[in-house]
């Protein structure tokens, strides 16, 4: 589920210290880490990237549909990093790179505390969580 940042697995996890999909999952879906950890994030807490058959679908995305094409590209072609999101390599337009955003680092400091809470809640219902998303859709 690490899948949903813009960001590879590892390096989220790095960043984060979640210790399982399911933890990370819990944290950006339970509580205010959904909306400190924005800038990192694909799609919103309750959205999803479905890939089937070489297309994929995009679910509630979090920024602009020319920065996900950027994304999705480079993830397949290249390495994505914090360079790159940050737009100090230069490959991304000034345009693309106002809307991205980024995390507040300050925001981050109350992190270790938003993980302490996010182990002790339930996992969540991806059942759920999908089928509100795909309402969502049709609303």
């Amino acid at each position: 589920y690490g899948g949903i940042t813009v960001l590879p697995m590892n390096q989220t996890q790095k960043m984060v210290a979640y210790t399982s999909p399911t933890h990370f999952l819990n944290l950006i879906t339970s509580t205010q880490a959904g909306s400190d950890l924005k800038g990192l994030l694909a799609v919103k807490p309750k959205g999803l990237i479905s890939i089937n058959l070489n297309v994929a679908t995009i679910v509630l995305p979090n920024h602009r549909i020319d920065f996900m094409k950027e994304w999705l590209f480079r993830l397949g072609s290249y390495e994505v990093d914090l360079n790159w999101l940050s737009g100090s390599t230069g490959e991304l337009s000034e345009e693309i790179l106002s809307s991205v955003g980024s995390v507040d680092a300050q925001k981050m400091e109350n992190l270790p505390n938003l993980l302490d809470r996010a182990i002790s809640i339930p996992s969540a219902d991806l059942n759920f969580m999908f089928r509100k998303a795909i309402l969502s859709l049709e609303g």
